[in-house]
């Protein structure tokens, strides 16, 4: 549902899907281990709110949530899908200024967002699976509307805790991760041609 006015953003779905073979990616330079047929049952619900408008100064803020269930099909012991979260959340806000004017080429969005991404089965058997973590991100950008779409980025990425469950995967009897670091900084520059 989307308001006629523009300030309310509402969506809403249920999903069941079946794969007939699902596959698991494995360390290079292994192949993917084919293990069995299986089903997905989900929903996914999100909103959207403008708060704030003033000409081209917008100021929203959003919620999304997404739960999941999987299983493979016919395994009698081994029903978990590797690597699928049993649910992923999402809350914040977004805010686009052209400054010094509203009606100023100048236009400076900011974005930031939590996000919450429930445990995730390592094995089939789910006797080993990551704890749920969360991360914010914070997005600043700038572009400008006269000289053709040139813009600028800077991203930030922070890990309040539990750094290490974003990649974590099984390799051989033990339990490797790639431990995200606890703050970073990306930019870049988009000059079109």
């Amino acid at each position: 549902y989307n308001s006629p006015d523009g300030v309310w953003h509402f969506l809403g779905d249920v999903y069941k899907t079946t794969f007939t073979n699902e596959l698991i990616g494995q360390p290079a330079p292994l192949p993917p281990i084919a293990f069995a047929p299986s089903e997905r049952n989900g929903f996914d619900i999100e909103a959207r709110v403008r708060v704030w408008k003033d000409q081209g100064r917008v100021l929203s803020i959003f919620g999304n949530f997404s739960a999941l269930a999987g299983e493979l099909v016919n395994r009698p012991t081994e029903t978990s899908i590797p690597d699928v979260a049993d649910f992923i959340g999402n809350y914040g806000f977004d805010l686009a200024m052209p400054l010094p004017a509203s009606t100023s080429p100048h236009v400076f969005t900011l974005l930031a967002m939590q996000r919450w991404e429930g445990p995730k089965p390592l094995t089939t058997t789910r006797n080993l699976s990551t704890r749920t973590f969360s991360r914010v991100d914070v997005r600043l950008a700038y572009t400008n509307a006269k000289w053709h779409g040139f813009s600028t980025f800077l991203n930030m990425i922070i890990y309040p805790d539990r750094r290490y469950e974003e990649t974590a995967f099984v390799f051989g009897n033990a339990v490797g991760v790639s431990p995200k670091a606890p703050f970073t900084i990306q930019g870049g520059v988009f000059i079109p041609l």
